[in-house]
């Protein structure tokens, strides 16, 4: 044996242990319940019984005693390491295990069943001692625990450069260099200690294993330092908290009497107090610097998701002024065509022209959408408010949609008051925010009557609109549209008034026209005059009624 001396022997493999103790508490401690961080702590602890039996047959070889059992041990541990290496490779950095339950139980079953092997004569028959020291006879079956070794080493780099292109950023510089040390550990036992021992029956260099153990350490230690894998400051902190509990706690077992045993233990007391608020305070000085780096990353999350909405809003602008132009020329020829100027249109055309200028009507209105929305979100939308007959105004959309509404087998029933009701309205806003409403109950009904209603009305009467805990009512006028369509359920709710959004019973009826812009343009253009809008439906297949609320007086709102 090249190490002469026990007592450099013992400093070689304490070093290690020590170390590998420390970091596999400390990242342990950290988050108990992250996969990766109990991975890391297992392999600490297969790792430190694994060096403790290679200390014994290291002992056992400096002083000539037989090492067959201890040599069995530390191949036996060699197979719980390897593979808490490979888990941990699998894993890192996610918080739960990835390895399929089935893959894990046979990866178990496989090892605790190599271990057994390892114990047996079939890997180390016997121990001769030759030229003054111990060589292991090789059994039979030893290939086969070299092959599970060298196997699940070689699954561990795989799933570790995998890992390694799935990460970016710090993250990924942190488990390059800790699993840099990892491949340099595991790379060094095969070359060192497995290949010469399976080839050529050598295993002198198996008492430097701690070194190997030592350089993954250092690795980490590096991580730690340079990235901050783990908050250096919390496990200085802890380091020497501990070595001091240590101290006091060997001060209070060696005292030499009674009275320096109590003033001993006194100040062991006081000092895992005091250690456990500074600990507790520091934990609390992390927690607030990681809300703090969370709340930036927000700040920042934000501001892109900010750029990205204006970047919507400007291809919505650019889209919809590029439709315009060529559904506008469509437009005005088939207006031509239809009209004869060029040639008279057969009755098998007429109905082909009629479906053309269906089409080309719903291309030009999904154009005005994407207008009105894009005006909307640069404030670019003006409101020309002015005193307007709204019961008028109502009438003539009616009349508009009754055309339609007939040819789907609907009526349109409009009630209003005898007397006209104006309003302080931009009646082109409010003829579409009521053509959206009216369009959406023609869409989602199959039969019956659709009733159109205008009326004066105070603010949140029958319950209709929200905020009904409102006290300082104000007197308004109300428009709404009923329908017997497929009504909606209470969950639906949420969805409609919003950008692209639909309920869910509207999925059923299979329409294509529908951008879900339609509702959320009428909201924001109604409150543009500081009205509300608002849904309502006994549930599905009992039909539905949307409307809105405008006020007399916008100043009291």
């Amino acid at each position: 044996m090249e190490i002469a001396s026990i007592k450099f022997l013992t400093v070689l493999y304490i070093l290690p242990i020590v170390g590998t103790l420390f970091f596999a508490f400390f990242v342990y401690l950290r988050d108990r319940k992250s996969a990766s961080n109990r991975l890391f702590f297992w392999l600490g602890i297969i790792t430190v019984v694994w060096l403790i039996s290679v200390f014994v047959e290291g002992v056992f070889q400096l002083y000539q005693l037989n090492i067959l059992w201890s040599a069995r041990l530390s191949m036996a541990l060699s197979a719980p390491h390897v593979l808490f290496f490979f888990l941990l490779a699998h894993t890192i950095p996610q918080r739960n295990l990835t390895l399929n339950k089935t893959t894990f139980f046979a990866l178990s079953v496989i090892t605790v069943l190599v271990m057994a092997l390892n114990f047996s004569p079939y890997v180390f028959a016997d121990v001769v001692f030759v030229g003054g020291r111990h060589q292991v006879i090789n059994g039979s079956l030893l290939w086969l625990s070299e092959t599970f070794l060298v196997a699940l080493s070689a699954a561990t780099f795989y799933f570790l450069l995998r890992n390694i292109r799935r990460t970016q950023g710090v993250e990924r510089k942190q488990i390059l260099l800790m699993f840099f040390g990892i491949i340099l550990m595991i790379g060094l036992l095969i070359g060192t200690v497995v290949l010469p021992v399976l080839l050529f029956k050598n295993d002198k260099f198996l008492n430097y294993a701690p070194l190997y153990t030592l350089i993954f350490n250092v690795f980490t230690a590096v991580a730690v330092l340079k990235y901050r894998l783990f908050d250096l400051r919390f496990l200085i902190t802890e380091g020497l908290l501990a070595v001091l509990n240590i101290f006091l706690f060997l001060q209070v077992a060696f005292s030499p009497s009674v009275n320096r045993f109590i003033v001993n233990i006194l100040i062991f007391l006081a000092a895992i107090y005091i250690s456990w608020r500074l600990i507790r305070s520091h934990k609390k000085e992390v927690a607030l610097q990681t809300e703090l780096a969370r709340t930036d990353a927000l700040k920042e999350s934000n501001l892109k998701l900010q750029q990205l909405d204006r970047q919507k809003t400007e291809f919505l602008t650019i889209a919809a002024h590029h439709l315009r132009t060529p559904v506008s020329i469509m437009n005005n020829y088939l207006a031509m065509i239809k009209d004869g100027d060029y040639g008279a249109v057969s009755a098998a055309l007429s109905p082909v022209l009629e479906n053309m200028d269906t089409s080309n009507q719903w291309l030009v209105r999904l154009a005005d959408e994407f207008v009105a929305i894009a005006n909307l979100e640069q404030g670019a939308t003006k409101f020309h408010i002015g005193q307007e007959n709204l019961s008028a105004l109502v009438a003539l959309v009616v009349k508009e949609f009754a055309g339609r509404a007939k040819a789907q087998g609907l009526s349109i029933k409009l009630e209003k008051p005898p007397e006209p009701i104006t309003a302080p309205i931009d009646a082109e806003k409010i003829r579409q925010a009521l053509m959206n409403l009216l369009d959406n109950a023609i869409k989602y009904s199959e039969h019956g009557a659709i009733t159109v209603s205008v009326k004066m009305q105070e603010d949140n009467d029958e319950n209709q609109e929200p905020n009904k805990e409102k006290e300082n009512k104000v007197s308004g006028v109300v428009v709404s549209v009923r329908d017997q369509g497929i009504g909606f359920e209470a969950e639906d709710l949420p969805n409609f008034f919003q950008k692209f959004q639909r309920g869910n019973n509207a999925k059923t009826m299979h329409v294509n026209t529908s951008t879900g812009l339609g509702l959320y343009i009428a909201r924001m253009f109604v409150e543009g005059h500081s009205g509300r809008v608002w849904a309502k439906s006994e549930g599905l297949g009992k039909g539905s009624e949307f409307g809105f609320w405008i006020p007399f007086d916008r100043s009291n709102k």
